[in-house]
């Protein structure tokens, strides 16, 4: 009976604690949705178009691991179909895009009107979507119960930030910009997420102990541009038209297997980053569109025309190679840079050559979406560092507009 209370005790102190922090990140969310909102978006306006909310949970525990490096990632969001002028210049703005019209010929003229994301994509001028989102990543070193501050080891580290998300969808390009918001250190109440999750769901397990010595609170902000091309598609003639092609990025089509090449910037005060890979995904009637997130977060509008249950799935390999500038949630912030903190007495270095595979599942049943997936990351510093599994698990509702 003493260990119930005492657990119970723990977790209310830990509660009273997460409503002080989550007050604070409320507040860079606000900050974000007061820069953003204001002149671009109406939310009457908003709600009666398509859209699609998402949920994305990444946990190393699903990899076979418990508790070390990368441990436990959430993401939740509404997207829309939305599309303007205005938004249309916001999204070259943010995404470059005048860099990619170099690259290949012709350009792409702003968006006037919105078009439904699971259609994909249109032949005269680009789908723009729209969305919002929060998420919440943690790190800790292996041992999660050594109450000294661990030199050899990555830190006690956590963020937690509000996005808003442009994408932007044309044969045979798929783009989009991140614009986040956030803060690293107790504010974003990962020490509270992790003692919560392993007194719920693994209450024989140690409690995390080493948090006091976690990374201070400082604002971070940062943007990330993906870039997606289509390479090969190869879609089922299904009452094909003369000179129309079986791939057109629409609800019907019979998609069963297309390779896509994706790269990757971030810039941001907590992380520097490049990346190219690919995406491989073979099966039958998946939609044509890459999300933001690892796979696709988006039923085929199909799905709520039919009387029947549209019903589709897919299986995927991705690879990834990466060069890292900075990594805050390695190396510290200057927050942590003064003696008796991790940056200033941390032992280890970040690697600036990062490799990333991954191995999963999706299925579709009406506007509902799951999927699976496998991810193998590199080692990210040295001494140690070795390599990294984890799982995610993706879900993803589409809600016609109303």
């Amino acid at each position: 009976m003493a260990s119930s209370n005492s657990n119970i005790s723990f977790l209310c102190s830990k509660t009273c604690g997460a409503r002080a922090e989550a007050g604070a990140a409320m507040r860079a969310i606000i900050l974000l949705a007061c820069l953003t909102a204001p002149g671009l978006l109406r939310a009457q306006s908003l709600f009666q178009r398509d859209r699609s909310f998402w949920f994305y949970f990444e946990n190393d525990a699903f990899g076979g691991t418990s508790d070390s490096s990368y441990t436990n990632g959430v993401r939740a969001g509404w997207e829309f179909a939305y599309g303007s002028p205005r938004l249309g210049k916001v999204a070259r703005w943010l995404s470059f895009e005048g860099v990619v019209d170099a690259v290949r010929s012709g350009s792409i003229r702003p968006a006037d009107r919105a078009c439904v994301p699971q259609e994909s994509r249109t032949t005269t001028q680009p789908c723009l979507t729209i969305a919002f989102g929060i998420s919440q990543t943690i790190y800790t070193p292996s041992n999660i119960i050594d109450t000294t501050l661990q030199r050899d080891d990555r830190p006690f580290a956590g963020l937690a930030y509000a996005s808003a998300i442009v994408n932007t969808l044309r044969h045979p390009w798929q783009y989009s910009s991140e614009l986040q918001v956030g803060v690293i250190g107790p504010w974003s109440a990962a020490e509270s997420a992790q003692s919560l999750a392993h007194w719920t769901w693994a209450s024989t397990s140690e409690k995390p102990r080493g948090w006091h010595h976690q990374l201070r609170n400082r604002l971070q902000v940062g943007l990330v541009n993906t870039y997606h091309l289509r390479l090969l598609e190869w879609c089922q003639p299904h009452r094909r038209i003369s000179g129309v092609p079986a791939c057109r990025g629409t609800a019907s089509e019979e998609r069963r297997f297309d390779l896509t090449a994706r790269s990757e910037a971030a810039l941001g005060t907590h992380i520097t980053r490049g990346s190219a890979g690919f995406i491989m995904r073979a099966g039958k009637r998946f939609p044509d569109a890459i999300a933001l997130t690892r796979i696709s977060t988006t039923a085929p509008a199909r799905a709520t025309q039919d009387k029947r249950p549209f019903f589709w799935f897919a299986g995927y390999l991705t690879g990834d190679i990466r060069y890292v500038a900075r990594n805050a949630f390695i190396t510290g912030t200057p927050a942590d840079d003064e003696p008796g903190r991790f940056g200033f007495e941390r032992t280890i270095t970040f690697k600036r050559n990062v490799g990333e595979a991954s191995a999963g599942a999706m299925i579709g049943l009406g506007s509902l979406m799951v999927s699976y997936q496998r991810i193998r990351r590199t080692k990210e510093y040295e001494p140690g560092g070795g390599s990294h599994v984890f799982g995610a698990i993706t879900f993803s509702l589409f809600t016609p507009k109303g």
